[in-house]
C-alpha cells in the first residue's frame, strides 16, 4: 500500500473528497455536520462524548460527516410495537466520524484506524421486535422494552447510528490510539446488512435499500484521500469483525494489518448450536416465525444460508489471496459469538495451505467474555501487533 503524501492543512476541517468513488462506482460525497468532542471524565463539557479511559485533560475533537445519498433505512422515534407495518422509509441521512489526535489534525507519520462498530443485523432487530409483540414478558427479560436501550431494537435508525457511535468512541482502544497520534474513522451502519448492500433495495423485514458496504468503503477511500497518514490498519469487534471481512473479501490490499476481536465471521454459524442465548431463546419461542425471519434475513440479504457463508474471512481467505496480517482474539466460551460463528476462521488461520500462519496471531481467551480486547493493557497489546505487522506489510 501507498504512504499518503497528503500535509495536514487543517483541511477547513479535513477538506471534502468531492471525487472518492466508493467499491460499487457511485459518487461518495460527505458534508460536515458538527464538530463534537471526546473527552477524558475530568475535562467532559455539557455534549461531549466521554471517555473513561482517557488520560487526565484529553480532548480530542470528532468531525461528524453526513452522506446524504445514503438513507437510513427507516426513522426513528416509532412505537416499536407496530413495526415493521408503521416504519417510515427511507430513513435520514447516515454518518462517519473522523477522530482526531488532541492537536486537532492528522500527524502524517502516524496510521489512519478504521473502526467498524457492531451489530448491524436486521436479523436481530427482527428477532427482537416480533418477540416484544408476541411475548412482551420474555422480551423484557433482554432489555427489550420501549424507550429501553435501543441496541436490538433500532439497528435500521440513525438515532441508534449516533448511540452505537458514542458507545464505541467510549471504548478502551481508541483512547490508547489517539494517544498514539492516530486518526480513527468510524462509519455508522444503519442498514442492518453487516456491512453487505451495494444499494440494492432488500425485501426483508424492511424494503429499502442498503447500503453498508458502499459507506465502509466510501468512509475509507475518504480517509486515505484526505488524512495525511503513514499505514491504514483497522481494529474491530463482533458485527465490526464481519464488515471488516467484507471489505478485505472486495479488496485483499485494503488494510496493511487488522485485529478482529471475536468476529461474526461465519453468519450461518448463527443457526448452530451452541446459539447465542436470545437466538435459542427466540428459536424455541418463536417457532415458525423465527424460520421465516430466519429464511427471510438470508435469502434478502445474500440469497440464501450457503451464499452468506461465502462472505466470511473463514471461508474465503484462501481463494481471495488475503495474506494481510490478521490478529485473531476470540473465546470458546463467548457468550455471543459462538465457536460456530468463530470457529471456521480459527481453523482457516491455522491452516497453512489457506494462510501464510507466521504472518497472523490468534488469541483464544479462557475468560467467558464478547469482544476480548476490553481493557487499556489488552487494546495497547493489539495496537502493537498492529504497528510492527503493518510497517513488515508495507
Amino acid at each position: 500500500m501507498r504512504r499518503s503524501t497528503l500535509v495536514p492543512a487543517l483541511v477547513l476541517p479535513l477538506a471534502l473528497c468531492g471525487s472518492c468513488s466508493d467499491s460499487g462506482g457511485t459518487e461518495f460525497e460527505a458534508e460536515l455536520e458538527s464538530v463534537l468532542y471526546l473527552a477524558a471524565t475530568d475535562s467532559a463539557l455539557p455534549g461531549d462524548i466521554v471517555n473513561p479511559h482517557l488520560g487526565s485533560g484529553w480532548r480530542s475533537p470528532i468531525h461528524r460527516y453526513r452522506v446524504p445519498a445514503y438513507a437510513c433505512v427507516r426513522e426513528g422515534g416509532t412505537d416499536w410495537t407496530t413495526l415493521p407495518e408503521a416504519a417510515r422509509v427511507p430513513g435520514t441521512y447516515s454518518y462517519f466520524d473522523v477522530v482526531l489526535p488532541a492537536g486537532g489534525a492528522p500527524e502524517g507519520n502516524r496510521p489512519i484506524l478504521m473502526h467498524l462498530h457492531g451489530s448491524g443485523l436486521e436479523f436481530m432487530e427482527a428477532i427482537a421486535l416480533t418477540a416484544l409483540r408476541r411475548f412482551p414478558a420474555i422480551a423484557a427479560q433482554f432489555g427489550i422494552v420501549q424507550g429501553a436501550s435501543l441496541m436490538d431494537v433500532e439497528q435500521t435508525t440513525q438515532d441508534w447510528s449516533r448511540q452505537t457511535l458514542a458507545s464505541s468512541e467510549a471504548q478502551p482502544f481508541l483512547a490508547v490510539a489517539l494517544e498514539r497520534g492516530y486518526t480513527v474513522i468510524f462509519p455508522a451502519n444503519c442498514w442492518g446488512d453487516g456491512g453487505h448492500g451495494e444499494g440494492e433495495t432488500v425485501d426483508g423485514f424492511y424494503t429499502a435499500p442498503r447500503y453498508g458496504a458502499l459507506l465502509d468503503a466510501g468512509a475509507w477511500a475518504w480517509a486515505r484521500e484526505n488524512l495525511a497518514h503513514e499505514g491504514e490498519i483497522a481494529f474491530s469487534c463482533s458485527g465490526g469483525g464481519h464488515r471488516t471481512a467484507e471489505m478485505m473479501i472486495r479488496d485483499p490490499a485494503v488494510f496493511d494489518a487488522v485485529v478482529v476481536d471475536s468476529p461474526a465471521d461465519y453468519l450461518p454459524g448463527l443457526l448452530e448450536a451452541p446459539q447465542p442465548t436470545l437466538l435459542a431463546v427466540a428459536s424455541q419461542v418463536l417457532a415458525k416465525e423465527y424460520d421465516q425471519l430466519v429464511t427471510d434475513f438470508f435469502g434478502g440479504f445474500f440469497g440464501g444460508i450457503e451464499e452468506a457463508g461465502r462472505w466470511a474471512l473463514g471461508t474465503r481467505i484462501g481463494e481471495a489471496r488475503i495474506e494481510v496480517p490478521i490478529y485473531l482474539a476470540y473465546s470458546e466460551k463467548d457468550p455471543l459469538v459462538t465457536p460456530p460463528i468463530s470457529g471456521p476462521l480459527v481453523r482457516a488461520l491455522s491452516d497453512p495451505s489457506r494462510y501464510p500462519v507466521e504472518r497472523g496471531r490468534l488469541w483464544n481467551n479462557p475468560e467467558t467474555l464478547h469482544c476480548q480486547l476490553n481493557t487499556r493493557e489488552r487494546s495497547a497489546d493489539g495496537l502493537d501487533w498492529l504497528e510492527r505487522s503493518a510497517e513488515l506489510s508495507r
